[in-house]
């Protein structure tokens, strides 16, 4: 951490001696800061220009998501640098920055309009299946890089994904459907009016595929839907409504041949309602209030010789929260706020008993951007989080950024953070029981009371360009990660009819990160676009497991042309050799994949048809997650077809 700070000082420096063969701090105006870059808000909960922001952020706007060809939202994490995606099983997909995942990606946070999609059930991770959202309703995703926890909580250790929809006044009705190779059917609907002071949007939508071709059956169903109002109370005042769920009907199996773990279908719900008031003050400052309240059940369960087992589970989560924007002074803005957060969850199997076991939490934040000069903001922020379960920590955030010449802004910033055990980390005492027997049958894991927080020390310089004449801009991090007291899971001996062994969660040793990644965004001419990115990492760690989950080279290229009604745009991807946390030694090999879209566009009157056409995995199968024998997860060469009408 001290040489990384030492680097940070000497690039700071470094710029210093060459800003002034660019710019004189005193010849920049205000303007020059304010077109280059767009305006962000999951940084520091402040709307600030990426510029101001601190830390490195991607934006995927909704071109990028259309030119990617994707058809969940998962594979949209492909175009952030340091993004591993990959697929244990069809319906399952997981996302973690810089690899440091198995199957479970618990490090990250990801939100949907405020809403937290992280689940109590899988150990704090993201269940993908409850993102009830269309592409064609995702305004952007805010992608910050790198640890959060000041300003998002304790789940945003290394990261935090903000998706945010578009507002249905300026959106318009659509529908969709696409079909193709290994059962690919696809359809969306959304449709938005004007009621009164507001707007509405309605949406559904279905997915199905058969999944990973070598595992079979693999296959899911899907569908969503939500309702979305926002409406003017008055002229400072406006309220958000929204409900909405989803339904999915997944293939359960076990991709190592385990007999005790056998083929099965689960059903999966996620329901949700969500409300925020907002007052805008005379001098733009604002004060929201949120609540929302989510309810998830899974119904999954299976007969064995000696003993019926039941995965089936409900939680449910109730959020209140509270934000405040003020303007202290013209060089000073400040954030500060609360969440007050319930989770209750019912899962007898996992948890040892039929009661529901509830985890209350409280953060307190603050986030302040200070002007020291129009060249230099300090950005700092502070989130205070008391929970029953694991008590009260504190993560604090610091970061500098100079805008050494008109476009180009240098980043420096440390933050510490902690990664509290989930519920199910914390109370897991997961046994199989066979009625009549006093000593449970099987254990898998063993409750462990004392599990301490994970907790991250990171450092980081970045450097923001845009080279206005060559229509290209730079987004540059360099950066360090200690995770110390990492949360794993160790064998131990238990008193059980079978397997005298079972898993206990456990702090163990620690882990370093470092590396450098970087973005470009290139237009070489009005109707061409070229996002390109990468990142080099390098881990050190004694546990083995997770210095072989981060690949060494993770590496992306989008190219999106335009001409006329016609538009063609391929995505190309590569990630390193890795083993996923859990799958030692089992390395997927390093490999590429490419995606290709064609589409067209007609009008009708005053709608817009598309009709398009993807192919991926254009370069042939690429292994998902496992690629030892019997373990097969590959995904295979798919093409389909769809069409989309706005009207």
């Amino acid at each position: 951490m001290v040489r990384m700070f030492r680097t940070c000082g000497r690039a700071v420096l470094l710029a210093g001696l060459l800003s002034d063969a660019v710019a004189q701090p005193e010849q920049l105006s205000e303007s020059a800061y304010l077109d280059d870059f767009p305006v962000v808000v999951s940084a520091s909960r402040l709307p600030q220009n990426m510029e101001d922001a601190p830390g490195a952020i991607t934006v995927i706007d909704r071109d990028m998501i259309r030119a990617s060809g994707v058809r969940s939202v998962p594979d949209i994490f492909r175009l952030v640098p340091g993004m591993v995606v990959g697929y244990p099983s069809g319906p399952y997909p997981v996302v973690g920055y810089h690899g440091m995942s198995g199957m479970f990606s618990t490090r990250m946070r990801v939100l949907l309009d405020g809403r937290d999609i992280n689940t109590p059930f899988q150990f704090g991770a993201v269940d993908w299946s409850k993102i009830n959202v269309n592409l064609e309703d995702i305004e952007r995703i805010e992608v910050v890089r790198g640890s959060n926890s000041a300003a998002w909580g304790t789940s945003a250790q290394l990261g935090v994904a903000n998706i945010i929809t578009r507002n249905p006044s300026g959106q318009a009705s659509y529908v969709r459907f696409q079909q193709g190779a290994d059962g690919i059917r696809d359809s969306a609907a959304g449709l938005n009016f004007e009621t009164g002071p507001g707007h509405v949007r309605i949406t559904v939508g279905a997915q199905h595929d058969d999944g990973l071709r070598a595992i079979r059956p693999d296959e899911a169903h899907r569908q969503v839907f939500s309702v979305l109002g926002q409406w003017t109370l008055s002229g400072r005042e406006d309220l958000t409504l929204q409900m909405g769920g989803s339904h999915a009907v997944q293939d359960i199996v076990d991709a190592t041949g385990n007999a005790s773990n056998p083929y099965r279908m689960a059903n999966l719900a996620y329901h949700y309602l969500q409300g925020k008031w907002r007052k805008t003050f005379d001098n733009g400052d604002d004060l929201s209030v949120g609540m929302y309240h989510s309810r998830e059940s899974g119904r999954d369960s299976y007969n064995t010789v000696v003993t019926n087992v039941d995965f089936g589970r409900k939680a449910i989560r109730d959020q209140i929260d509270v934000q405040h924007h003020q303007t202290i002074s013209p060089a000073l803005r400040v954030v500060w706020g609360g969440e007050l957060k319930r989770d209750g969850v019912t899962f007898p199997l996992l948890l040892g008993t039929n009661q529901e076991v509830v985890s209350n939490s409280v953060n307190l934040f603050s986030s302040a951007e200070w002007f020291v000069t129009k060249n230099w903001v300090l950005d700092g922020g502070v989130l205070l989080a008391r929970e029953n379960i694991s008590g009260t920590h504190a993560s604090p955030r610091l970061g500098l950024n100079w805008h050494f010449a008109p476009g180009h802004t240098l980043k420096v910033g440390g933050a510490a953070s902690y990664r509290t055990p989930s519920l199910i980390e914390s109370k897991v005492d997961w046994k199989y029981i066979v009625p009549g027997f006093a000593i449970p049958f099987l254990i898998q894991f063993v409750p462990n009371h004392s599990l301490q927080p994970e907790k991250v020390l990171s450092a980081e310089v970045g450097y923001l360009g845009n080279f206005r004449e060559q229509g290209l801009t730079l987004d540059a991090r360099l950066y360090q990660e200690k995770i110390s007291n990492l949360i794993v899971a160790q064998r131990v001996t238990v008193v059980a009819v079978s397997f005298p062994q079972a898993f206990k969660l456990q702090n163990s040793d620690s882990a370093n990160l470092t590396g450098f990644e970087y973005q470009l965004r290139w237009h070489p001419m009005e109707n061409l676009k070229i996002v390109f990115g990468q990142n080099f990492s390098h881990s050190n760690s004694s546990l083995i497991d997770f210095a072989a989950s981060v690949p060494k080279n993770v590496t992306h290229l989008m190219m999106d042309w335009n001409a006329g009604p016609w538009s063609a745009s391929t995505l190309i991807t590569h990630t390193g050799r890795m083993s996923w946390y859990g799958e030692h030694p089992d390395f997927v090999p390093a490999q590429w994949r490419t995606d290709v879209r064609l589409a067209r566009k007609f009008r009708i009157g005053r709608n817009t048809l598309e009709v398009f056409g993807v192919v991926q995995n254009l370069n042939g199968d690429q292994a998902e997650f496992r690629t030892a024998p019997n373990k097969d997860s590959y995904s295979t060469r798919k093409v389909w077809l769809g069409t989309s009408l706005d009207f």
